[in-house]
C-alpha cells in the first residue's frame, strides 16, 4: 500500500496506489520574517512505500541509499508513539515530555496529569501543575478568567499574559479544537508560560533553554465528540502533548516554543527526515529527526517541490 503523509498534520493515513521508493523527507523554506511567518497547512503530500505494520509476508522494499558519514550540524531526535506519531522531547516546568510534533498547530501543549489529560491516566511521563508551581516558573494568564479576552489569532485578540493567577486550579478553562485529518478533537485549555528545554544534537550537541514560554495546559483528555466506530488508531496515547510548529500567527500568544527555537538556530529552513518505523515491513535502519537548514546530500536533485500555498486573506497577510 502506498501511504501518504500529510504534512499538515503530521499523521499516517493510507490512500493512493504503489510506489516505487520511500521518500519521508521535506523540506520547508520559512520566510526571513520568522516573526510574521504563517506556516499553516503544510499540505505538501509525500508518497512513501510502507506496507501495513505488524505481522506481513511482504518483501523488504528498497530504500534510497543515504550519504556516506553524513550528520547534519543541528538536528531534533524523533521517535515514534504507539498510533505512529512523530515524537520529540521537551522540558516543560522541568519535566521532560514527549509532545508529537504536529506542522498544523501553533502552542506548545501539555497534558495535566492532575486532571487526567494523559492517556493512559497513570503514564509518568504526565505534566504535573503541581510540581510546575512548586519549580516557580509555572505562570497562568489572568486572561483566562477575563470573559471579554477571547483566545483568536487576530492580533486584537492576543493573550498578553502580563498578569497572573495563583494557581491553575483558579483558572477558567476555555474550550477549543484540532482538526486532524477530518476529526474534531475537543479541548479544555488554560493558557500560561513556563520554562522549556529541548537538546539538539548534531556536531556539538546543545541544550537550549527558556524561562517563560507560552504553553497551553490540557484540563482533560483530548476526546472526539463524535467518534466514527472505525477508527483504528487511538491518537495521542501514551504522549504528554503537542509541539506545534506553524508559526506564532496562528495562535492567540505573541510567540512560541518552536518559533523561539528556529530564531536561535537562525534557521531558514527545515527537513522532516523520517524513516520507517522499525515494526514496518521496509527496512530503513537509521534515526528519523529534524534537520535544521540542511539537507542529506544523497536526495539533492530528487526532491519534488509543489507549488507555493497562498494563506491568508486580503486583509490578513494574503
Amino acid at each position: 500500500h502506498a501511504l501518504v503523509l500529510s504534512c499538515a498534520h503530521a499523521m499516517f493515513c493510507h490512500r493512493g496506489r504503489p510506489s516505487p521508493s520511500l521518500s519521508l523527507l521535506l523540506t520547508l523554506s520559512l520566510t526571513a520574517r520568522l516573526s510574521t511567518a504563517a506556516l499553516s497547512g503544510f499540505d505538501k503530500l509525500i508518497t512513501a512505500d510502507v506496507a501495513a505494520l505488524g505481522n506481513s509476508s511482504a518483501a523488504h522494499a528498497d530504500v534510497p541509499e543515504r550519504a556516506d558519514g553524513w550528520e547534519p550540524k543541528a538536528y531534533l531526535t524523533v521517535e515514534y508513539g504507539a498510533a505512529l506519531q512523530p515524537i520529540v522531547n521537551v522540558s516543560v516546568g522541568g519535566q521532560w515530555l514527549r509532545l508529537v510534533f504536529d506542522a498544523s498547530s501553533a502552542y506548545a501543549v501539555a497534558f495535566v496529569k492532575e486532571y487526567k489529560a494523559c492517556q493512559p491516566g497513570d503514564m509518568s511521563a504526565c505534566y504535573s501543575y503541581k510540581a510546575a508551581e512548586e519549580d516557580g516558573d509555572l505562570r497562568v494568564c489572568a486572561e483566562n478568567n477575563m470573559a471579554e479576552a477571547v483566545c483568536e489569532t487576530r492580533p486584537d485578540r492576543r493573550y498578553l499574559c502580563k498578569k497572573y493567577l495563583k494557581s491553575l486550579k483558579n483558572a477558567s478553562a476555555h474550550d477549543d479544537a484540532l482538526i486532524i485529518d477530518g476529526l474534531e478533537y475537543y479541548q479544555k485549555s488554560v493558557e500560561a508560560v513556563d520554562s522549556m528545554m529541548l537538546q539538539i544534537e548534531g556536531g556539538k550537541p546543545e541544550i537550549f533553554s527558556w524561562s517563560a514560554v507560552p504553553v497551553r495546559l490540557l484540563t482533560g483528555p483530548m476526546t472526539i465528540p463524535r467518534k466514527p466506530s472505525h477508527i483504528s488508531l487511538d491518537l495521542f496515547y501514551g504522549t504528554s502533548g503537542i509541539l506545534g510548529a506553524s508559526g506564532p500567527t496562528l495562535s492567540c500568544r505573541n510567540t512560541t516554543l518552536w518559533h523561539l527555537l528556529l530564531q536561535r538556530l537562525g534557521a531558514q529552513r527545515f527537513a522532516l527526515d523520517f524513516r520507517a518505523p522499525a515494526a514496518a515491513v521496509i527496512s530503513d535502519p537509521g534515526p528519523s529527526r529534524i534537520v535544521f537548514n540542511e539537507v542529506d546530500p544523497s536526495f539533492e536533485g530528487k526532491l519534488l517541490w509543489s507549488e507555493p500555498k497562498q494563506t491568508g486573506d486580503m486583509i490578513n497577510d494574503g
